[in-house]
């Protein structure tokens, strides 16, 4: 599982697109999640304010990867397909 800021400076869509590219060749099982307007360490409260180029906290993709972070671990931890 893959989450990305669509606003990353830092990892660029060429650089996501390259890893994924990467994972299909290997027959990787992958998810790959793009959060709009989420900037680099987008789950990192303590860079709520901050005036790093590209790097910044975002609550909502935050939160929502938090819970696909969940639905990820117990699809795997239960044996799901």
């Amino acid at each position: 599982m893959i989450c990305h800021g669509d606003a990353d400076t830092h990892i660029p869509v060429e650089k996501a697109v390259a890893i994924m590219e990467e994972l299909r060749n290997r027959k990787t099982d992958f998810q790959f999640i793009s959060y709009a307007n989420a900037m680099h360490a987008f789950t990192e409260i303590k860079f709520k304010n901050s005036d790093m180029p590209g790097i910044g906290y975002d609550e909502k993709a935050s939160r929502r990867s938090w819970n696909q972070a969940l639905f990820h671990l117990d699809e795997i931890l239960r044996g799901k397909k």
